[in-house]
């Protein structure tokens, strides 16, 4: 049960980590404009919305038209998903008997790639692991930050002590 409280504030901090590394290393900044070349969570939002309407694949997401309020679904789904990779993390550390090491919540953190190349951006129209796009390599070094982030939450707050 603790575990589950704990995720809270460390998939906050680990997703928090992840939105400044790629502002930091990639020089992405939280769009503006009429929505057509928003990223990251704003794109995730869009992706939701259309979900709610019946749509899950689009040719290109990026030319998809903008939905009301995507970017604060967006911002909200992408912290949620953070909360539930965090606490993915700690029953599999509980489960396994590891530590909370830096190795094993950067190795997490680049395992949850797997969502992103395998559900998300296929379904953004961006191919297989993102190979239509840039986002390959771009999401691979937001999920070892993620890693990074859980690891520096579980120091913060050492939910398996």
């Amino acid at each position: 049960m603790k575990e589950v409280l704990f995720a809270i504030p460390v998939g906050i901090i680990a997703t928090a980590v992840m939105d400044l590394e790629r502002i930091i290393v990639f020089g992405v900044p939280v769009p503006a404009g009429d929505g057509k070349r928003r990223n990251g969570p704003y794109l995730l939002g869009r992706w939701v919305c259309y979900m709610f309407k019946g749509q899950f694949r689009h040719a290109d997401i990026t030319q998809s038209p903008p939905r009301r309020a995507e970017g604060a679904a967006g911002w909200v789904v992408h912290y949620l998903i953070g909360w539930n990779l965090a606490l993915t993390y700690f029953f599999l550390l509980d489960l396994t008997g590891l530590s909370a090491t830096l190795p094993a919540a950067v190795i997490y953190g680049a395992c949850t790639t797997v969502f992103a190349w395998l559900l998300m951006l296929p379904a953004w129209g961006m191919g297989w692991f993102g190979t239509k796009s840039k986002m390959t390599f771009f999401s691979l070094v937001n999920h070892i930050a993620f890693g990074f982030g859980l690891f520096l939450g579980t120091l913060l707050f050492n939910p398996l002590s």
